[in-house]
């Protein structure tokens, strides 16, 4: 079961937020302007998942692979698809504020979930931002993205080729039991017992032994 962002139907939630989200704005936004506060549980960290985000690449079967990278160019360089893309027309999902310096304010028109997500494509630096995104937030934003630490494990990319058919089964056994346990559905104490014995079962020491070798592999080169 789905507990969606802009309904009614949660308390609290987990959700991942990076310097360009200014405080809560992108989380609002999504939300359809329902008001939410939310605190940090991690340090900000550069990490493999974080690098690995949002990747957009050409096939190698593409017979359009000339004019595929030339969209790719275009949404990291030209400031008027990349808004339109993230906000909408202008004067009708959207208008400026302060258009010298790329200030606008949705209407009510914006609809949450009809346009792709800033954190999706290209160069998060043309976009223009909402009036309510004050200069402290941005400087607060490049600050973040300046002291943020890397992780040691940035760089390092499993080879998990031999072990598909446990891995495999391994999100079989995820999949049974992530929805109860993230809802509540299910006791957690006697559920977590039963879904450890299952992943046991399905390859997890041996999978983790493999993988913990290479990297520690991986610190030593």
């Amino acid at each position: 079961m789905q507990y969606r962002l802009q309904d009614a139907s949660w308390l609290v939630r987990q959700e991942t937020q990076g310097s360009f989200d200014y405080g809560d704005t992108t989380l609002i936004n999504a939300a359809g302007g329902k008001q939410m506060t939310s605190k940090p549980i991690t340090a900000p960290l550069k990490s493999q998942a974080q690098s690995q985000i949002a990747l957009w690449s050409v096939s190698k079967s593409s017979k359009h692979k000339k004019e595929a990278v030339q969209i790719l160019g275009l949404l990291n360089s030209n400031k008027k698809l990349l808004n339109n893309i993230v906000w909408g027309l202008q004067n009708k999902q959207w208008q400026f504020t302060d258009e010298k310096n790329g200030k606008i304010k949705t209407t009510a028109d914006y609809k949450p979930g009809y346009f792709i997500g800033a954190w999706m494509m290209g160069n998060n630096k043309l976009l223009y931002t909402q009036d309510t995104v004050t200069q402290a937030m941005i400087d607060k934003r490049d600050q973040e993205i300046k002291t943020a630490k890397q992780s040691v494990m940035l760089g390092f990319m499993p080879d998990t080729s031999a072990y598909k058919t446990e891995l495999t089964n391994l999100s079989n056994v995820m999949s049974k039991y992530s929805d109860i346990l993230n809802t509540g559905t299910a006791d957690p104490v006697p559920t977590i017992k039963q879904m450890n014995q299952e992943l046991k079962k399905a390859g997890y020491d041996k999978v983790q032994a493999a993988l913990q070798k290479q990297y520690d592999d991986f610190l030593k080169a």
